[in-house]
């Protein structure tokens, strides 16, 4: 009761913050299972495996999520084919990324994206954003371009494409404050459904069937994206995206870890400082927001 009470007291922006919290944690483990199965099979049915996974886990929590109500009353049709359009290419470049590259490499790279999320804020919603968010920003995007060493020989273009993902998540997560008054089922379900028969025609001509192993790993996968899905999309619409955009910097961590223990990813000393460099300005940002809310 006292934890019930406790989380119904939060803020809108404390609520926004624990959704995001959680979907970028579920979104790193699913990018983990994610690189272990394109070893296996190719990306194109990796998505689509995945995706078809996450659709049956948001079908089966459907009377959790709005019930069949929410189907029949789904709106904003318009929005919903952009961030299934968005959604195509978002996993086309982060699966694809994460199978030639180190998993925390590509989060480094993708990091760059609350400078987009809070660009577009201002753009589509007329946000306002703070002079502290837009130092911590700008300092996470050094850290970027310090990982990124543009210009040297160390750059390879390849790491463009993660930077290309962070924009277009930056944009997809962005547009679901224009989804007011749509089911938390319909935030995850329609852009994962419809990115299927894309990925599905493009998976045909390298088709493997998947052991029982490779099948749990699909299926824990599946789960975590549709957990990640709708919990960022609920975060974008209840908070600022220059406030829960920082979260995403916990993916690091899992990255770190479990891309050493399980694919023995050594990263380099400029991809740490620049990691270091962002994951700080995202820290200082979500405290600056703490201390704002004892203040007031």
């Amino acid at each position: 009761m006292i934890q019930k009470t406790q989380l119904t007291s939060l803020s809108a922006v404390h609520k926004g913050m624990l959704f995001a919290f959680l979907g970028y944690t579920a979104f790193a483990f699913a990018d983990i299972c994610a690189k272990w199965l394109t070893a296996q099979f190719s990306v194109y049915q990796v998505i689509f495996m995945d995706q078809f996974m996450s659709c049956v886990f948001l079908l089966l929590a459907l009377p959790w999520l709005g019930g069949v109500r929410s189907i029949k009353k789904t709106r904003h049709i318009p929005i919903h084919i952009i961030r299934t359009v968005l959604n195509i290419f978002i996993a086309l470049l982060v699966v694809y990324s994460v199978s030639v590259l180190p998993i925390a490499m590509v989060y480094t790279f993708i990091f760059a994206k609350p400078f987009y999320a809070a660009l577009f804020g201002i753009l589509i919603y007329s946000q306002a954003v703070l002079p502290r968010h837009w130092l911590a920003i700008a300092v996470g995007f050094l850290g970027v371009l310090i990982a990124l060493q543009p210009g040297t020989k160390a750059f390879d273009i390849v790491l463009i494409l993660p930077i290309l993902a962070g924009i277009i998540i930056a944009l997809m997560f962005t547009l679901s404050r224009s989804l007011e008054g749509e089911s938390i089922f319909s935030l995850g379900f329609w852009p994962i459904a419809g990115a299927l028969p894309v990925v599905g025609i493009l998976m045909l001509d390298d088709f493997v069937m998947p052991t029982v192993q490779q099948f749990a790993v699909v299926c824990i996968a599946g789960f975590l994206v549709a957990v990640a899905v709708v919990s960022v999309s609920l975060a974008f619409r209840m908070a600022p995206a220059a406030t829960v955009s920082p979260f995403l910097y916990t993916e690091m961590l899992w990255a770190l870890i479990f891309g050493f223990l399980i694919f023995g990813d050594l990263p380099d000393l400029y991809m740490l400082l620049g990691a270091a460099i962002i994951v700080s300005s995202g820290l200082f940002l979500i405290f600056s927001e703490k201390r704002k809310k004892r203040v007031a």
